[in-house]
């Protein structure tokens, strides 16, 4: 069970591990999670407003990668993905893995996996070198495709209208598509899960 104080103790450590070039700030409680420099395009920014205490970071940084172990010139194994997001709801850590994408949604699946895959790595490793356990089960990813074209929920705060965001299995990993260049509520989009 990850409890408000476990909880908060996973992002001050996150924070205090994750290099400044990968986080993604938090400003005024708006998040902005963008397409970097050479892979810009129509879907270039989303951003998610929050009051509750987050951690965000990215992978998809311009000329750094986290993956240095890895030929560059290989691309399928430094694929990386453009944000991460661990956020807490009812005793869980939830974790958003995020694209975006303008036309071409291809490859976005195989990205939020390796995001998948970074971040259980990254949980091992909290788990195995500091006072900090992190049970898997309490644990749930979901990912979240941003398109353009896509239907972008109705805004409001009723119940009816929160449902409109579906999360479903797409290949062993829980996903959704939204609309990019929007501006969301992450409480909208945790009532989701």
């Amino acid at each position: 069970m990850i409890t408000k104080d476990k909880y908060d103790q996973i992002i001050s450590l996150l924070d205090e591990i994750i290099a400044p070039d990968f986080k993604v700030s938090n400003s005024g409680g708006t998040i902005t999670f963008q397409e970097s420099q050479r892979d810009k395009g129509k879907c270039e920014k989303v951003s998610i407003s929050t009051t509750q205490k987050v951690f965000s970071c990215t992978l998809d940084v311009p000329i750094l990668t986290p993956f240095n172990c890895f030929n560059t010139r290989i691309e399928k194994f430094t694929t990386r993905n453009d944000g991460i997001l661990f956020c807490h709801k009812d005793n869980k850590l939830i974790i958003f893995l995020i694209e975006l994408k303008s036309n071409n949604e291809s490859k976005y699946l195989k990205q939020l996996k390796a995001a998948r895959n970074f971040v259980e790595y990254l949980v091992k490793q909290i788990n195995l070198l500091s006072d900090l356990h992190i049970p898997f089960d309490d644990i749930e990813f979901r990912g979240i495709l941003f398109m353009l074209g896509r239907k972008t929920p109705p805004k409001g705060k009723t119940s009816k209208k929160i449902s409109a965001i579906k999360f479903e299995n797409r290949n062993d990993l829980i996903c959704t598509t939204l609309s990019c260049n929007q501006n969301y509520k992450l409480q909208q989009i945790k009532e989701a899960v």
